[in-house]
């Protein structure tokens, strides 16, 4: 926790994240000097005492949740930029050009990195809806009394969006 409150001052710089974390340091040493002497007290004053423990973690807990709810806000709002690497420029201008749905080991092959990274950037597009998925699926045999068949797979391509065409297009 304290790596990433530190990740937070260092980035931000904010002194309400710095002004929180001196509390919860003076609170933490409060807490400790109270269960040092706590084997010392009568079982009245230790309930006082984890009663006030507990009011004071409730608190502190709420306010973390809305540090949290915060943070997931700021992740959102940098998700939702229009911004994209240059591999996934590539994808879409090869989409695009193809005019058609490509297999995904023909984008492995095409963007040269890979089968994670591949299937990372496709599926950043995906998201965003510059592109659209279809899962295919694995063949499989018919067989009945008097036919036997075999359904062959359909592979895992990816096509085009509109929204992807008019990404392209604005450069």
């Amino acid at each position: 926790m304290w790596k990433l409150l530190d990740k937070l001052i260092t980035e931000r710089g904010s002194a309400k994240i710095m002004e929180k974390r001196a509390d919860l340091s003076d609170r933490e040493f409060a807490f400790d000097l109270k269960v040092f002497r706590f084997n010392d007290v009568p079982p009245t004053e230790k309930c006082l005492i984890l009663e006030e423990q507990n009011a004071m973690l409730t608190a502190e807990n709420k306010d973390l949740k809305a540090t949290n709810a915060d943070l997931e806000g700021q992740i959102a709002d940098l998700r939702k930029t229009d911004e994209i690497t240059p591999k996934q420029g590539e994808t879409i201008a090869y989409l695009f050009d193809k005019g058609k749905s490509v297999e995904f080991s023909e984008m492995v092959r095409r963007l040269g990195c890979s089968e994670g990274e591949t299937r990372y950037h496709l599926d950043v597009l995906v998201e965003a809806g510059l592109v659209s998925h279809y899962p295919g699926y694995e063949g499989y045999a018919l067989e009945s009394f008097w036919e036997s068949e075999h359904v062959p797979a359909s592979p895992e391509t990816f096509t085009i969006t509109q929204k992807g065409r008019e990404r392209h297009m604005k450069g």
